[in-house]
């Protein structure tokens, strides 16, 4: 059986690119085992119940609003915000 090289771990069009995934092979296995635990710790899950996130999202929408209120929230036109984001997909895809 042939063993696996860095090469079979990348995905067409992922980021990790075989360099970055040979270095990561490369680390010693303590060093691994750090990096595997630091990216199984989901930082982006919010923390709380449903309902807790629920009545934190009704909040920051009511702060919003209030703030768009007073004049204090820059709004922008969908078409302008839809081509921001179509410009920063077209930079992303290109690098």
């Amino acid at each position: 059986m042939n063993p696996q090289t860095s090469t079979d771990h990348v995905v067409e069009g992922s980021r990790l690119t075989p360099e970055f995934v040979d270095r990561v092979f490369r680390l010693a296995p303590a060093e691994r085992e750090q990096l595997r635990d630091m990216l199984s710790e989901k930082p982006d899950e919010p923390d709380g119940t449903p309902d807790e996130l629920r009545l934190a999202w009704r909040e920051e929408i009511q702060r919003r609003l209030e703030a768009i209120d007073r004049g204090e929230m820059e709004m922008f036109p969908p078409e302008e915000v839809i081509a921001r984001v179509q410009a920063c997909r077209k930079v992303r895809a290109e690098s």
